[in-house]
């Protein structure tokens, strides 16, 4: 198990001093120039969206800002979690774990914001092409070597003797023929489960590697310049593998056997001697890994993110289960939520600009803001939300909100409504009224929300109610 080191979000740590004096340097320059590189990478709509600077990191220190996951350093992990002062271990786990939770019901959704907010780590590039790496090497151990044969005995019939004779059946006549003889012809073929399975982890190793190969074109040119040269590598050999006689011959039936049969398993496992038992041991785990590399959760906790948007994430979560929305309403990354309250058709906008509702600024030719969320009653915008991971709001935090609530509210209703999410540790909504605006401050802690719940459940029902029309 490799060693895990944890370093909070927000400060800058010098490389001479813990915990990072035991850190590989330059495996660290290595994996947050690539972080970054996928930060710069991810979707422009999306990426404007995100409130923190890239990590930073120099020859002397690091700081990560607030990106939270892991850095997988090789021989060790450097594990990146918020700073107590903001949002304690206990709070910041119980969000992860929830929201893990949660990926097992609205998994699509959870692939669509990993690729549109996260950092994967970039293990996920090298896991196929460290995989490949190790397969020729099993392959040109094998090729040098005797191959696997299937023996094949059949029964032929025929007037002269070509193997040895079948004395049971040793007749002149047999089926009706006359002068005939009976007898035993053996031939070979490769059509072994061991050669099989060889043929089979090239093709799926090659389907692997080409597809974060073109992953890598589309998103960073010649950042990865080395990578892609030695993933181009890897491809040829495999293709050129599995097109070469005679393994071309068993790439067909290859591909349709059922290796994860227990059967076939125990047969395979029973067959493989030597350095075929290696590679069975190398196509196991290369399958287990690939699986942990599609779980949602897993991929989430690990992955580059910022804190941000984890808990708004888990605000969203926290949202649905308040307002009743099924799970499956929340399977695709729409952005878009439709659910019913008191009778009512509404909607749910998550990270929408919405220039239709745009009173003010899509009139002077400017894109209207993105809020966290809106909920819409009918053809009116019933409040705007914002999920702010701070204990303590600013200036531009509240200048950008008020921004929101004037353009998408103030031309169309008499009243405004806007509610903050923040991550302090209080247990009361606290609210501000100034004339026409009602602005909701909603404490949204994992520690602290079942004791808030009653509260903001009675404050979304008074504002649906008096959506209601008279």
């Amino acid at each position: 198990m490799s060693d895990v080191t944890e370093i909070y979000t927000w400060y800058s740590y010098r490389r001479d001093e813990q915990p990072l004096v035991s850190i590989n340097w330059n495996s660290l320059i290595s994996a947050v120039k690539s972080v970054n590189l996928l930060i710069d990478s991810l979707p422009q709509e999306h990426r404007q969206r995100i409130e923190e600077p890239k990590p930073f990191l120099d020859q002397d220190s690091f700081n990560p800002q607030g990106w939270v996951g892991t850095y997988n350093l090789g021989g060790s992990l450097l594990r990146v979690i918020p700073n107590p002062e903001l949002l304690s271990r206990e709070d910041f786990y119980s969000m992860v774990r929830e929201l893990i939770g949660w990926a097992e019901y609205v998994g699509p959704f959870f692939e669509d914001f990993l690729r549109f907010y996260c950092c994967e780590p970039t293990f996920k590039f090298l896991f196929p092409l460290s995989y490949s790496n190790h397969l020729k090497t099993y392959t040109e151990l094998i090729v040098s070597h005797f191959i696997p044969r299937r023996i094949v005995s059949e029964e032929k019939v025929g007037y002269e003797l070509s193997g040895p004779l079948v004395w049971s059946k040793a007749l002149y006549t047999f089926l009706g023929q006359q002068n005939t003889l009976v007898f035993k012809k053996t031939r070979t073929n490769l059509n072994t489960l061991t050669n099989m399975l060889l043929v089979r982890f090239h093709a799926e190793i090659l389907k692997d590697i080409n597809a974060v190969y073109r992953q890598i074109t589309c998103s960073f040119s010649n950042e990865f310049g080395e990578l892609q040269q030695a993933i181009k590598t890897s491809i040829l050999y495999h293709n050129e593998f599995i097109g070469s006689n005679p393994w071309n011959s068993l790439l067909q039936q290859s591909v349709v056997e059922d290796f994860e049969s227990a059967t076939t398993y125990q047969k395979l496992r029973n067959e493989a001697r030597g350095v075929w038992s290696e590679l069975v041991d190398l196509w196991e785990s290369y399958r287990s890994k690939k699986s942990e590399l599609t779980n949602f959760g897993k991929r989430f906790d690990s992955a580059i993110k910022p804190l941000s948007k984890l808990y708004e994430l888990w605000c969203l979560k926290k949202l649905c289960e308040i307002l009743n929305i099924d799970n499956d309403k929340i399977k695709n990354f729409s952005q878009l939520i439709f659910f019913e309250m008191q009778e009512q058709s509404c909607k749910l906008h998550y990270g929408r600009s919405l220039h239709e509702f745009s009173g003010i600024l899509s009139n002077l030719g400017i894109d209207p803001g993105i809020p966290d969320f809106l909920i819409q009653c009918d053809r009116e915008i019933l409040c705007v939300i914002d999920a702010k991971c701070k204990t303590e709001l600013r200036l531009h935090d509240m200048q950008r909100f008020l921004s929101y609530l004037l353009d998408y509210m103030y031309p169309r209703r008499n009243k405004m409504t806007g509610i903050i999410l923040h991550a302090k540790s209080t247990e009361e909504i606290s609210h501000l009224r100034v004339r026409d605006l009602d602005l909701y401050l909603v404490p949204m802690l994992p520690s602290s929300f079942e004791r808030i719940k009653p509260q903001f459940e009675q404050l979304l029902t008074s504002l649906f109610s008096s959506a209601i029309p008279t």
